[in-house]
């Protein structure tokens, strides 16, 4: 016999998500714009670390443990169903995977252990935290208005870019933070395949995190650049038109797909 999931304490709802995303910004953000520590100099020490990342991660995860406690929301972590995969929407997943792989062997080879541990803990905190908010919560609310997955993937992603906008208050020029708005949305893109390919939020948090540890592996050093860095850079921008085409082949052909509560598809 089958037992029900137990009923949501709070309506599913966008709105609510939206105040998530809020109180979020103000917790894990907002810890590391009042830390002390420069922008650039983040993952230069473990010390810097602990202070500007770790910490703010960590208590950016208590916050959404403590949050989901509260709502109490189904399928958060895993669809009701299968949505369909095909080698198009594969595609841009693998080309991160080895973009990543490039970046982790083109690092700088000589990152003190304390700051190596640290930024793994960063990359598994922002890989939880970022993905439970965005294509977690976010994704399951708007669900829940019976909209198309291919306009949920749209928001979903053009939300997890803007929020990169914080980086402006711990110290990031500008100019960079917009770059860093357009290759979120569209890395956000890659990051909802993966837990379309998977059926599973976490899916999304180890590849998610399995790329921030090379991003920062990357940062700890002024400067540096490497053969196998340069790969993995023209990778990404390789890999972020496949995602574009990717939402656009969505868009053109599977624009009504919906995954409703159930866990049927209709539309298709």
């Amino acid at each position: 016999m089958n037992e029900k999931a137990p009923a949501p304490r709070v309506p599913i709802s966008w709105k609510v998500a939206a105040l998530v995303i809020l109180g979020y910004c103000l917790v894990t953000p907002g810890l590391m714009a009042v830390s002390g520590v420069e922008y650039d100099e983040i993952f230069r020490s473990a010390d810097n670390a602990i202070s500007a990342a770790l910490i703010p991660l960590a208590a950016g995860a208590v916050y959404l443990v403590i949050v989901l406690a509260i709502l109490r929301w189904d399928h958060v972590f895993s669809d009701p169903g299968r949505l369909p995969m095909n080698k198009l929407l594969w595609a841009p997943l693998i080309v991160m995977i080895v973009a990543a792989l490039f970046r982790y062997v083109g690092a700088p080879g000589d990152i003190p252990f304390d700051l190596v541990a640290v930024i793994i803990g960063c990359g598994v905190l922002v890989g939880f935290t970022e993905e439970t908010v965005f294509r977690g919560i976010l994704l399951r609310s708007l669900r829940a208005g019976e909209r198309p997955e291919v306009q949920i993937v749209l928001i979903v992603s053009l939300a997890f870019g803007l929020f990169h906008l914080t980086n402006l208050a711990v110290g990031s020029p500008p100019a960079a933070a917009v770059v860093q708005v357009i290759i979120a949305t569209l890395s956000g893109f890659v990051l909802y395949f993966a837990r379309r390919a998977t059926g599973l939020l976490i899916a999304g948090m180890a590849l998610h995190g399995f790329w921030d540890i090379s991003t920062f592996l990357a940062g700890t050093e002024e400067g540096f650049t490497s053969t196998f860095g340069n790969i993995a850079q023209g990778l990404t921008f390789a890999n972020l038109a496949l995602a574009v085409f990717a939402f656009i082949w969505l868009y053109r052909k599977q624009r009504n797909l919906r995954l409703t509560e159930s866990g049927s598809l209709e539309g298709a």
